[in-house]
């Protein structure tokens, strides 16, 4: 039969145990955590990266369409216009 005090040291030594646990635990997930972080920085930033490209080349392709064909251009451009006036008009 145990003591109280023998009870007392094994429900201390427990909860110690339990505390390095809940503190390795912590490390361990705030680590993950900023691995993800880091991880999801870098993936937006490519993704960024990416996207500012092919605006750049969407410019270039609009601009080169414009000087190509500049009455063309003008026309759709006034069409454009009148859409727009249509449709918010009401």
């Amino acid at each position: 039969m145990q003591t109280k005090d023998t009870t007392t040291s094994d429900l201390q030594n427990d909860l110690h145990q339990v505390k390095e646990k809940l503190q390795e635990t912590h490390a361990a997930l705030s680590q993950t955590a900023e691995h993800a972080k880091t991880k999801a920085q870098e993936y937006l930033h490519d993704k960024l990266g990416h996207a500012k490209e092919q605006t750049e080349e969407l410019q270039e392709n609009v601009i080169t369409y414009i000087r190509k064909n500049p009455v063309k251009s003008l026309g759709l451009g006034f069409a454009a216009g009148i859409l727009a006036a249509l449709l918010l008009r009401k």
